[in-house]
């Protein structure tokens, strides 16, 4: 059976002949060590601030989409995992300037904006961490607003070198995993985002409008071009909870994620929704009213309990997780990984319907020997009919 095979068994919530296996990113760290080279892959900072922003400003940013592309499929072909993320990229994009030590500024001289990131080599996380949107706050908001509802757009403004690549080189074997999702706030301006919901809804209309003409043109472009599953990569919850209240997911983001459902069922292809935290207060909006297929990654840290959620919405929803990359993965011993992944299995896989990966993503903080660890006990308890203890 095709790893492309088995998903799709699996989505449709029957039992293929073993657990799929994915995780949404590797970072670099453990990735190098298991492909024997700098893997430029995952989210961690050293990849995105050191190596993508000086590629930028020696423009030779398609040297770095396509490297990247050839070091997630060689990366996730070799693990044997069933899914392959890919991703797309501005065709032309913004170029940063190095202010201070691993300290960048990216700014728009014709209208004024402008975004600063930090590099903390300490947790290889690179974050926005200041804004115009952040300082002016809703005055800087509606500028952007207008920006994006006046500039024109195509698809020839992004680059899909990622996706072109992954489909042509494992598009018969592996699943694809294009992205879409609803417009969000960048870090530093979440509160200018969320005053606005409050204090110009009619604001925030039009920009989740706007982006989401964008998102619809893009997710097309990747459906068409090999996708094979979707997913949303935007966080709206915290561990305690959700950021905003139910009535205001459903005011703001259920249509909009509708949408894009909708779009990905016209051509046969699963989405599923990320989000860190705890989404009890959403679940129903989120979980039943959007047409999303699955959750991913169901964070136990959060208090997200995989058994829950498999009783309540496992006929209706696919799960993916959730062996703790905060906890098992990087401090536990062999045997608890042993212990944390078949436990994961035995509540999760029962039935179809689970995609076994991690709790978020194989951050720079997990050794590559615990995570080959999880991935060995997958195989050895992962396949079906699966034997519960």
């Amino acid at each position: 059976m095709t790893s492309l095979e088995r998903v799709r068994l699996t989505f449709a919530h029957k039992e293929p002949d073993r657990v799929p296996i994915f995780e949404i990113g590797i970072n670099s760290p453990a990735a190098s060590e298991i492909l024997g080279r700098e893997a430029w892959v995952g989210i961690g900072g050293h990849i995105r601030a050191e190596i993508w922003n000086q590629l930028r400003t020696e423009g030779r940013h398609h040297e770095f989409f396509l490297k990247q592309a050839q070091d997630y499929v060689d990366l996730y072909r070799k693990l044997e995992l069933d899914i392959v993320p890919t991703g797309i990229y501005p065709a032309d994009p913004p170029m940063p300037k190095l202010i201070e030590e691993n300290t960048w500024i990216y700014e728009d001289d014709k209208t004024g904006s402008w975004s600063i990131y930090v590099y903390e080599p300490s947790s290889d996380m690179y974050s926005e961490v200041d804004s115009d949107l952040s300082r002016e706050g809703i005055p800087a908001f509606e500028r952007m607003v207008e920006r994006l509802e006046t500039t024109p757009f195509s698809t020839d403004d992004y680059d899909f070198t990622w996706i072109d690549y992954a489909a042509k080189e494992v598009g018969k074997e592996m699943c694809i995993l294009g992205g879409a999702d609803f417009g969000f706030a960048g870090s530093s301006w979440l509160i200018t985002f969320l005053v606005a919901m409050k204090e110009r809804p009619d604001l925030v209309d039009r920009y989740l409008d706007a982006q989401l003409e964008r998102t619809l043109l893009v997710a097309d472009e990747q459906l068409r071009r090999g996708a094979t599953l979707m997913w949303g990569g935007v966080d709206i919850c915290y561990s305690e909870g959700p950021l905003f209240s139910p009535e205001m997911f459903r005011r703001f983001f259920a249509p909009r994620l509708k949408e894009i459902t909708d779009l990905c069922h016209k051509y046969g292809v699963p989405y599923f929704k990320h989000t860190d935290g705890n989404i009890h207060l959403l679940e129903e909006a989120l979980l039943l009213e959007c047409g999303i297929d699955g959750l991913h990654p169901l964070e136990p840290e959060a208090g997200m309990d995989l058994a829950y959620y498999k009783e309540k919405y496992g006929d209706k929803l696919t799960l993916l997780g959730n062996v703790s990359c905060a906890q098992a993965l990087v401090y536990g011993t062999r045997e608890e990984i042993e212990e944390e992944t078949r436990r994961v299995i035995e509540i999760g896989a029962p039935g179809g319907g689970f995609v076994l990966s991690s709790s978020n993503t194989i951050h720079s903080q997990v050794p590559a020997e615990k995570y080959l660890v999880m991935l060995e006990t997958a195989r050895k308890y992962g396949r079906y009919p699966i034997q519960k203890r």
